[in-house]
């Protein structure tokens, strides 16, 4: 997993008794995060030092990142406890930015005019109930979520690419596709035919944490 290629090579340098893993938000094993990547903390409990050099910090992230192309670290670095909650406090107050690919019922690659004038949207208050695919995990509600704009670009007839702001917590799929109805709107509402997503990407995680190194 992520984590494990993550803390694997931090837990082999500094024993402590526990380790405890959380990063701003996660995606579906089908999505990929890129940009300047997702902040994550790893509290080590009962650790046997108190400060970890940074020239340690450097040759751990190093292993990281030559190790495997399937992750990458920036910035590793020791904090305090309190700074923990700017990555708690951002759970539901940062942006998010996405793209993804989209397919349509409707070709619009000869409308650009009329898809322009659908998809303008500012601060798009969507109601999002449980996603079916998440409902066996997760308690059954309905939530607002915000898509503060979307771009878009045509690839082809049918085939759109699609850059969408958002809050955070948004199912950027469920609002593609509906999930039979349980976001509203959606695209599909905007568009006023079926559409489904065919990829995914996280562009960026929009919070400004944690301080470069």
């Amino acid at each position: 997993s992520v984590q494990d290629l993550l803390q694997g090579p931090i837990l082999a340098r500094i024993k402590v008794d526990e380790a405890r893993f959380s990063s701003a938000g996660r995606e579906d094993v089908d999505v990929r995060m890129l940009g300047s990547g997702r902040p994550f903390v790893l509290e080590l409990v009962n650790p046997r030092t108190r400060s970890i050099a940074p020239a340690l910090l450097q040759e751990i992230q190093t292993v990281v990142n030559t190790s495997t192309t399937m992750v990458a670290m920036r910035d590793l670095q020791q904090i305090e406890r309190d700074a923990t909650n700017i990555l708690k406090d951002g759970e539901e107050s940062k942006t998010k930015t996405y793209s993804c690919i989209v397919w349509t019922e409707k070709d619009y690659s000869t409308q650009p005019d009329e898809l322009a004038r659908r998809l303008a949207v500012t601060d798009l208050v969507l109601q999002q109930m449980t996603p079916i695919r998440v409902m066996h995990r997760r308690v059954i509600s309905t939530r607002p979520k915000t898509v503060h704009s979307i771009r878009f670009e045509i690839l082809k007839p049918n085939l759109l690419r699609l850059w969408l702001s958002t809050q955070a917590g948004t199912y950027i799929k469920e609002f593609v596709h509906s999930d039979f109805g349980r976001t509203s709107p959606s695209l599909c509402t905007l568009l006023e035919c079926d559409a489904d997503i065919l990829s995914l990407d996280v562009e960026a995680i929009n919070m400004e944490w944690p301080p470069t190194v």
